[in-house]
């Protein structure tokens, strides 16, 4: 049962993260974005990752985002996803990765887009979770992430864990 709390990590209030998973501090000084994540305590190449990025994303990206958040998951299109390229860093590609679903999603009162898939090169399974953030003050889009992440063999004995963190989201 997950039971450490991250306070204030963007949009995200409140996430219990699971027992014994170990944080990491990703970001880098001076970059447009923070990350931080975690993984089990032997298992350094699972991981589930909490993203921000700033400045906010251009009005393509950010307009794209908001329309395949209000999409029905059938009419979701690989092609559908150039508008959003800049932000999937190389999964809009088919010959990087295998997309499994797409799903836009209302999770705990927040609409996100919820895109499942492997990267090919490295057999890395993935529960990718984009989150925009609308700040309508200044009419901009605004991205967060929480992506879990790890090799083919190791992802499903660790989903779970992962799938209770993300339902565990408590929102601003």
């Amino acid at each position: 049962m997950p039971s450490q709390n991250i306070i204030s990590y963007g949009q995200i209030d409140k996430i219990a993260l699971p027992d014994a998973w170990v944080k990491v501090d990703a970001s880098a000084p001076m970059s447009s974005f923070s990350c931080e994540y975690y993984h089990p305590h032997n298992y350094k190449d699972t991981r589930l990752y909490l993203m921000g990025h700033n400045p906010p994303l251009d009005d393509i990206t950010g307009n794209g985002l908001l329309k395949l958040i209000k999409m029905a998951a059938h009419d979701i299109t690989f092609s559908d996803f150039e508008a959003i390229s800049l932000i999937l860093r190389g999964a809009e590609k088919t010959e990087n990765f295998l997309l499994k679903s797409v799903m836009p999603k209302n999770h705990n009162g927040k609409d996100v887009l919820i895109i499942e898939g492997l990267w090919k090169e490295r057999k890395y399974d993935t529960f990718w979770v984009l989150i925009p953030v609308i700040d309508n003050e200044h009419n901009s889009v605004f991205l967060q992430e929480f992506i879990y992440s790890s090799p083919s063999n190791l992802y499903q004995e660790f989903f779970y864990n992962a799938i209770q963190s993300f339902d565990s989201i408590k929102w601003r």
